[in-house]
């Protein structure tokens, strides 16, 4: 998807990297698709999107998508902290090489991949964004408000966060209606998967 309007307070252009995940190493090299690297591909995706835009002759960044490990929605699933450090450490670093402008930590439903994920990334010269997808009642699907979410996130340097993925009227809930008056985002989603 792209955006080809890039002015203040509209999202970056964006290309899917959303849920590039190690499928395999073999001599070091994470083997995807057609056998590129993860920064390859990455860096077709970023190319595509830079091509895209350029005919508009409008300025845009690019945001790479870094997404949860295992399913978004099931929080349960999130692999243990070393495991999600070392793979959004190789997510970032591929995004990074290949050229994106930011990063959005994106549909994450636990806290504690978000955080871990959002050091890895505000470490890097990218200014760093993080959203998550949140219930019926506007909380993080972990159980956790959003509010909770930003006041770990947003000190040591998220630029803002967003709530994604779900019916608008939950996105403009109370729980995520606090939070979207500062630093914050939020598009929805019209579908909607019959998940606890």
């Amino acid at each position: 998807m792209t955006h080809e309007d890039n002015r203040p307070g509209e999202p970056p252009a964006s290309k899917r990297s959303f849920g590039e995940r190690r499928s395999e190493k073999v001599k070091g090299e994470l083997l995807l698709l057609d056998g590129a690297t993860g920064t390859e591909l990455n860096r077709r995706a970023v190319a595509t999107v830079r091509d895209a835009v350029a005919p508009s002759g409008t300025p845009a960044q690019g945001a790479g998508s870094v997404a949860p490990l295992e399913d978004r929605y099931r929080p349960d699933l999130v692999p243990p902290d070393d495991e999600c450090r070392v793979e959004h450490s190789e997510r970032i670093q591929h995004l990074v090489e290949a050229g994106v402008d930011l990063l959005l930590i994106d549909t994450m439903n636990s806290i504690r991949e978000a955080v871990i994920a959002a050091k890895l990334a505000t470490s890097t010269i990218r200014p760093a964004l993080v959203s998550f997808m949140c219930d019926r009642e506007g909380r993080i699907r972990s159980g956790k408000s959003v509010t909770v979410a930003a006041r770990i996130l947003l000190p040591p340097g998220v630029k803002a966060l967003e709530v994604n993925c779900g019916p608008a009227h939950v996105l403009a809930s109370a729980n995520c209606g606090r939070l979207l008056r500062h630093h914050a985002g939020a598009y929805s989603q019209a579908k909607s998967r019959k998940n606890p």
